[in-house]
């Protein structure tokens, strides 16, 4: 996932880049393994003198646990990054972002692996949940509600002794 950049012109340019599964090793995601193969990247390079603005969509298909009621599910992640690109010193200097990169005067690419990785790690949300209505596992029996009730019995208790519950929890 490297974009020539000695011959460039001004101006848009659009790049796209697929990773397969035996690529995944150069984004190092190790841990990570949610990830299925393709990763589709599509990169927007606009090209303005000595600065060059990367803007890039990942999108692809992630295998994920419900941190609610354990069970496996698909879902497409995406997400989208920009970088600038610049060959003024002064630029990064006065940003300190990691936003900005400083090419050196024979840089030639651009290589985008680390964005992509990054942009992949920061899409999944820190709760992940198959569904907004997911009920969950009983507390009881561990069975799954959005499969069905469960056996377990409710016992109503006396609306008398809801506050000495709400103590013993304390």
């Amino acid at each position: 996932m490297k974009i020539n950049v000695q011959n460039l012109k001004d101006g848009t340019h659009v790049f796209d880049f697929r990773v397969e599964r035996g690529e995944l090793d150069e984004l190092d995601l190790g841990e990570h393994e949610i990830y299925r193969a393709p990763i589709f990247v599509e990169s927007t390079v606009d090209k303005r003198g000595l600065n060059i603005v990367v803007t890039s969509r990942v999108r692809t298909l992630g295998d994920f646990e419900c941190d609610v009621c354990l069970s496996h599910f698909a879902r497409e992640v995406e997400d989208e990054f920009r970088v600038l690109y610049t060959y003024e010193s002064a630029l990064v200097e006065a940003d300190h972002d990691e936003m900005v990169q400083l090419l050196s005067g024979n840089s030639h690419e651009i290589d985008l692996r680390f964005g992509v990785r990054d942009s992949l790690l920061l899409a999944v949300p820190i709760k992940v949940k198959c569904s907004e209505e997911c009920k969950g596992l009983c507390p009881h029996c561990g069975a799954n509600l959005n499969e069905g009730a469960c056996a377990c019995e409710r016992a109503e208790i006396d609306p008398r002794w809801e506050q000495l519950r709400k103590l013993a929890s304390v």
